[in-house]
Order: C-alpha cells, then sequence, then structure tokens
C-alpha cells in the first residue's frame, strides 16, 4: 500500500463528473480472475452516516457474476490519457478474453479487489 495515499471519502473531488463526466472502471475478481467493465452511472454519497458508492450492473455483465460473489469492488477513476482503455473496457467482455491485458491496464490485487495503477483515484 505504499503506492497509495489514504483520503476520506468527502475529499474526493465532485462525484458528479467523475462518474458522469470521467467514467469509471469497476473493478471484480473472483480469486485469482480479475475484470473491470466501465461505467459512467452510479453515485458516491453517504447513507445512514457511513460513505458509500452505488453502481448499478446488468445480470448479462460478465462483472455482475463477480461481483455478486464478491466482497468488495474498486471504483476506479483516470485521466483522459486512459479514455481509450475505459472506451475498450466498456464495448468488450471478460467473458471472451483477458481485456484489461489488450488494453494495457495495470492492477495489483489488494484485499482480492483489483487496483489499478494509473488510477488518479479509487474507491
Amino acid at each position: 500500500m505504499k503506492d497509495f495515499i489514504e483520503i476520506l471519502p468527502n475529499e474526493a473531488s465532485d462525484a458528479i463528473d467523475l462518474i458522469g463526466k470521467e467514467w469509471m472502471l469497476i473493478g471484480a475478481a473472483d480469486g485469482d480472475r480479475a475484470n473491470a467493465m466501465t461505467a459512467s452511472w452510479g453515485t458516491v454519497g453517504t447513507l445512514w452516516n457511513k460513505p458509500v458508492c452505488i453502481c448499478f450492473i446488468r445480470p448479462q455483465r460478465h462483472t455482475f457474476g463477480l461481483a455478486e460473489v464478491s466482497d468488495r469492488l474498486s471504483f476506479s477513476f483516470f485521466g483522459d490519457e486512459k479514455r481509450e482503455a475505459l472506451a475498450y473496457c466498456g464495448r468488450y467482455s471478460g467473458r471472451d478474453g483477458d481485456k484489461l491485458a489488450a488494453c494495457e491496464l495495470n492492477y495489483k490485487m489488494i484485499d482480492s479487489v483489483p487496483v489499478f495503477d494509473d488510477a488518479r483515484l479509487t474507491l
């Protein structure tokens, strides 16, 4: 965890722009098998005095099955230089191959969750 700086949830920049304009990768894993999907919907806020990040994943998506068996997910935000990689992750399914390798998104598994090296913010 030496490569990361922990911040409080309210120190993250504007969630509306983060999710709606910049997109995010929702990362999930089932053991060693990691996958991520691009999303531009969801919310970050407070629910019953706890910080939450809520996403919606269609049951047909490969990530849905991974999220169902996972205790944790990652929500990663990148700069414009990764826009093409995020577009790729939104178009292709991890069911058909390792799309993270195909678009050169490097990650580490932290607490059984994929955390992307080039993300500027990960929740």
